[in-house]
């Protein structure tokens, strides 16, 4: 049976960490030895058999995941 994943990736972390200025606005992007957050739970979906992955991310970061 296949298996269908939604990542939400959206949303500002701009106010929450003002201190470290990140580069990124989502917290998903947000790099965790030197690897985004998402990255992480894409390697894990991707394992998986018969999954489809969807991944919401804000349109500003789009270009970025591309």
């Amino acid at each position: 049976m296949k298996k269908s994943v939604v990542i939400a990736a959206a949303g500002s972390i701009a106010h929450k960490f003002t201190s470290l200025r990140p580069q990124f606005s989502s917290a998903a992007l947000f790099p965790v030895n030197s690897r985004s957050l998402l990255s992480y739970s894409l390697d894990f979906y991707c394992r998986l058999p018969e999954t489809d992955i969807v991944v919401i991310v804000n349109s500003s970061d789009e270009q970025l995941l591309k």
